[in-house]
């Protein structure tokens, strides 16, 4: 990131040299192995199976925008300004992105100074307060795959923290599962290959938005589903009482 000067964003220099192909490098890009695995199971099985689930996860609908949003406090050139570790005067506890774990958010460890003005040459944004608590579910942005738990002790939140607005049929505990889930988190990685880059991978809202939702109306009609979503919710509701 500071390998060239006046660059600031994220960069890469990419080198080609001619020879054999790297099997080793090409591995790694690899969704299902041509290896026989150890069960019996031909490759062409394996990827059979990989191919229908990829096409049931296709014919489901996505979140959609409405989901999620990003209105966490950018602090554009006043980040020292605005972001202390300890708290004086009119300052308030923030989150931000390494706060969060699958499931659980830790309490702020820096504190936000809504004393600084914006003056001319300096630009920030920090929205109303009510606009981050009136989301239920946060999510990291600089992952891997996604990463959410329950807004607890709900407060500011930085631009490496996105929001997940929950939706009207699913419980906001059952999202923060389904979130976490192996399923969205293989599929991401999958369908997402600059998730895996090495140097800040981030999950965006556009990502989020066209992951498939789950059927709703299944879920409605099946009493078992029903039931493990109830239990789900109470175990997320006493950790986020706690």
């Amino acid at each position: 990131e500071d390998a060239f000067e006046g660059v600031t964003e994220p960069s890469i220099t990419v080198i080609f040299s001619r020879g054999a192909p790297n099997t080793t490098q090409l591995s790694k890009w690899d969704i299902a192995s041509s290896v026989p695995s150890s069960t019996g199971d031909t490759s062409d099985n394996r990827i059979d199976v990989l191919q229908a689930v990829l096409q049931r996860m296709a014919n489901l609908s996505a979140f959609g925008p409405s989901c999620f949003g990003d209105p966490g406090v950018h602090t554009g050139n006043c980040s020292k300004e605005l972001i202390v570790t300890e708290r004086y005067g009119n300052c308030v506890p923030i989150r931000e992105g390494r706060d969060i774990r699958p499931f659980y958010a830790l309490e702020p460890r820096l504190f936000l100074r809504l004393d600084i003005k914006k003056e001319e040459g300096k630009y920030f944004r920090i929205g109303p307060l009510e606009r981050y608590k009136k989301c239920p579910i946060i999510l990291r942005q600089t992952a891997l795959r996604p990463m959410a738990a329950m807004h607890r002790h709900p407060t500011y939140f930085r631009n490496s923290v996105l929001a997940c607005y929950g939706m009207e049929s699913i419980p906001n505990g059952s999202m923060v599962a389904i979130l976490n889930s192996d399923l969205l988190g293989w599929l991401h990685l999958r369908n997402r290959r600059d998730a895996q880059q090495r140097a800040f991978p981030q999950v965006k809202i556009g990502h989020l938005s066209h992951l498939p939702k789950p059927p709703i109306d299944d879920l409605q009609a099946s009493v078992s589903v029903q039931g493990w979503l109830d239990k789900l919710r109470a175990v997320l509701e006493g950790v986020e009482k706690e």
